[in-house]
């Protein structure tokens, strides 16, 4: 294949919209409590499955002042969530912010055992 047609592939497969069990994560923001670390912060959230399937996920983070300028990004990762199920987790990041903007990143059901 040639370099643009490569290309247009990468910029094809980049717009496509996320797969449909993504949207059966649901992201619930917690509170935000100064971490043990001088300076850092938490921010505690909680990921429910309303799906039919066991899932995996990466929240993703990102940590902005009042005038929208981001100051950190974190992750926390997400395993084995049942159907109906909440997890429990919490992101650092290293200065403190006004507001965290999260979104389940990379998802997926987790293959039967």
């Amino acid at each position: 294949m040639s370099g643009r047609k490569w290309a247009f592939a990468l910029v094809l497969v980049g717009t496509l919209p996320p797969p449909a069990f993504a949207s059966d994560l649901e992201i619930i923001m917690g509170r935000r409590e100064p971490s043990a670390f001088e300076g850092e912060i938490k921010q505690f959230i909680s990921v429910k499955n309303n799906g039919t399937r066991t899932m995996s996920a990466f929240v993703e983070c990102g940590f902005l002042k009042a005038d929208g300028d981001v100051v950190d990004t974190g992750f926390a990762p997400i395993a084995n969530l049942k159907p109906g199920k909440t997890a429990y987790a919490y992101i650092e990041a290293s200065r403190a912010f006004d507001h965290a903007d999260c979104r389940i990143g990379l998802s997926g059901p987790v293959a039967p055992q």
